[in-house]
């Protein structure tokens, strides 16, 4: 998903007044998206100015060394939720 379609569901939630609980940044691994930190960003700015109440939540499998990077400049603001699976089988 684009920066810019953050961007715009950020603008139309403070248009319309939405107050949300959580907003999660999920996706395959939303670590390695290239626009990761412009979208912690956005969301942070909406916390402060316009919602302080919602939690923020980024879903990670904590798989690789990137993802660790990213990981550890994660601002505070940001809680980290394992999405890892395990499989019953083993392979």
């Amino acid at each position: 998903m684009p920066v810019a379609d953050i961007a715009a569901f950020i603008q139309q939630s403070i248009e319309k007044k939405i107050e949300w609980k959580r907003i999660r940044i999920l996706g395959g691994e939303p670590t390695l998206h290239r626009g990761i930190f412009d979208i912690i960003d956005l969301l942070i700015e909406y916390q402060s100015r316009y919602n302080p109440s919602v939690r923020l939540v980024l879903g990670t499998n904590f798989f690789g060394k990137q993802v660790h990077r990213v990981i550890k400049r994660l601002p505070e603001a940001i809680n980290i939720k394992s999405t890892l699976k395990s499989s019953p089988v083993n392979l």
